[in-house]
């Protein structure tokens, strides 16, 4: 029988099929083999984000492969916070470097930013319990992720035209 999708899993599938179009739009549009500073920052921020998305999309997946939750567990989700904070870092270095930018990116940002204060505060426990698993649902919730990637890919297209 051949594989089919959940239909509670098609949006995770969606923003994971977004992510590979900016992933591979920042490899095309830059070229392989041009390494400067410009592109360093873009393809780091590319794979952090990947890095970080990952153990989610692992998580709730329809695909079950065999392996890749005991290597979620093991490798990927420990560092997920740390990753995404430096990803964070990066990509606010890579808009400064560019020295462009327009509402697309700016707004993506801002969701990126409420996606790693959240984290942040859940991962150091500084929230009180009745209100843990509010900022878990939020920043878990895939429609941020969603909408933060759309909006990262719709930029970036906008720039180059």
């Amino acid at each position: 029988m051949p594989w089919s999708p959940d239909p509670k899993n098609l949006p995770n599938i969606a923003m994971f099929c977004i992510y590979m179009v900016l992933l591979l739009y920042s490899f095309f549009s830059a070229g392989f083999g041009n390494w400067n500073e410009k592109n360093l920052y873009r393809y780091t921020t590319a794979f952090l984000l990947l890095f970080c998305i990952l153990p989610y999309i692992v998580r709730i997946s329809a695909i079950d492969i065999e392996g890749l939750v005991s290597v979620n567990q093991k490798y990927l989700k420990p560092y997920h916070t740390h990753i995404g904070t430096v990803g964070f870092v990066i990509a606010i270095l890579h808009g400064l470097y560019e020295g462009r930018c327009n509402h697309y990116i700016e707004t993506s940002m801002l969701i990126f930013s409420f996606l790693l204060v959240t984290g942040l505060a859940i991962y150091l426990k500084i929230l009180p319990p009745e209100n843990k698993r509010r900022a878990y649902l939020l920043h878990s919730h895939h429609l941020l992720v969603f909408a933060m990637l759309l909006l990262v890919v719709v930029g970036h297209l906008m720039e180059e035209f």
